[in-house]
């Protein structure tokens, strides 16, 4: 693609109220996006679109230096992807409204396969556990590890994903010199440099309420799927995975404790048809990958005793409460209770509040 191609479409997506999906249509109907810059203020005036846009292409195009533009995603050590560059991702040119065009630092590949690990912000232990679980498991098999460089579950899936060795995509609902959350900038310059960081918006952008709505279809639009790790009943994850469905996603939703808040979202999920993921197994099989056993580089966790032994042949990744344990073991709740706490010490069990435990993986 020519780099005034690229100007005149960078152009276009400042222009106050043309929004992606028009731009689409206009070049869809009249070709180039240096014609569509360049029709006369008659020809925008004869547009179908609402006058206020008519309004704001025409003046806006008076404002807009586009070679100072271009200057600051230099500067910021980013480049341009467009909707008509061939390394344009192919499954989210397919969404309603793809981005046309992506600020990207570090190597977006087109050809990756991608899976979105979202979730909340305020993650527990056991959202913890299952999120680093499941997406070791996912680098494992070779998918990329798309999500929103949130606080909790998003940062979770980022950062194992980098400690797994695997590559990760970071969608901001900012510029890319706007990182927020702000302890987040560190693992975001690890995400440019073993993988990607990501946005639509321009470079100095500041996050806004509307924006992370918008980045979230982004964030499904990569992905074969989207898996939800944790999340409560008004999580903004849920807002993901709403937009995977209508995007035609895969939705993995993983169940949680009955009695968590953080739980209510997922299994809200399950009960409309996502997916129920118990193990990594449930998400590659609905996506048809054959699974790689990561089993030989995982440590065994046995127990040091007979009854710690016993102990653990009744936990799993699952939170199972005490007195279930109790009643499995034959153990009194109170004897139980102490030998679990040893057992957390010494990194065998997860304890995931609530009186709720599981096997540590």
């Amino acid at each position: 693609m020519s780099s005034l191609e690229q100007k005149y479409l960078l152009g276009l997506t400042l222009v106050p109220g043309l929004g992606s999906a028009r731009i689409k249509l206009l070049l869809e109907h009249l070709g180039t996006a240096r014609e569509v810059w360049s029709l006369t203020d008659g020809q925008i005036r004869a547009l179908s679109l609402p006058s206020d846009v008519r309004d704001s292409f025409i003046e806006s195009r008076k404002k807009i230096d586009l070679a100072k533009q271009l200057d600051m995603v230099s500067a910021s050590k980013a480049s341009l992807l467009t909707i008509v560059d061939p390394g344009y991702p192919p499954l989210l040119k397919e969404i309603y409204d793809p981005p046309i065009v992506l600020y990207v630092r570090g190597v977006l590949s087109a050809s990756s396969s991608k899976i979105a690990v979202v979730g909340a912000r305020l993650m527990t232990t056991y959202g913890h556990q299952v999120t680093e679980s499941l997406t070791t498991e996912l680098v494992a098999n070779g998918l990329t590890i798309v999500s929103g460089l949130a606080r909790g579950v998003d940062a979770m899936a980022h950062r194992t994903a980098l400690r797994s060795g695997g590559q990760t995509i970071a969608v901001l609902g900012s510029g890319l010199n706007f990182i927020y959350p702000p302890e987040n900038k560190h693992l975001a310059e690890e995400a440019s440099d073993q993988g990607a960081l990501i946005s639509e918006f321009p470079i100095d952008s500041p996050p806004a309420r509307g924006t992370f709505p918008s980045r979230n279809r982004i964030i499904s639009g990569l992905s074969l799927g989207v898996v939800i790790t944790e999340a409560g009943e008004d999580s903004g994850s849920l807002i993901t995975a709403n937009v995977a469905a209508e995007q035609g996603r895969l939705v993995f939703s993983v169940p949680g404790p009955i009695n968590s808040r953080q739980s209510q979202g997922t299994n809200n999920l399950i009960k409309l048809g996502a997916k129920l993921v118990t193990g990594v197994g449930d998400i590659l099989e609905e996506l048809k990958i054959s699974q790689t056993s990561v089993g030989a580089e995982m440590v065994e966790i046995v127990g040091s005793n007979e009854r710690e032994t016993k102990i653990l042949s009744q936990l799993s990744l699952q939170p199972i409460h005490i007195d279930v344990l109790a009643k499995a073991t034959k153990f009194a709740v109170s004897e139980l209770g102490g030998m679990l706490t040893v057992m957390v010490i010494s990194g065998k069990v997860a304890d995931l509040g609530g009186s709720f435990y599981a096997r540590k993986h």
